[in-house]
């Protein structure tokens, strides 16, 4: 299930249900095969950036449709 801890929804993945390429991905991350960027934080903006002009742009085609 999750839990809420300051605003942030934390899942426990194992609850999911991942398709073969989702699995092999979260094995992966588990067993250290992933490392940290040097340049964390900013590619940590891009995404949230990048999520947020997604979000805008779904609301924009959703809200053009119902015309």
């Amino acid at each position: 299930m999750n839990k809420q801890t300051q605003n942030k929804v934390v899942y426990n993945l194992k609850d999911l249900e991942l398709n073969k390429e989702e699995r092999e991905m979260l094995k992966s991350v588990e067993c250290g095969e992933w490392k940290t960027v040097a340049n964390f934080d900013q590619e940590l903006k891009f995404a949230q950036e990048a999520a947020k002009n997604s979000l805008c742009k779904d609301a924009r085609i959703m809200s053009s449709t119902e015309l």
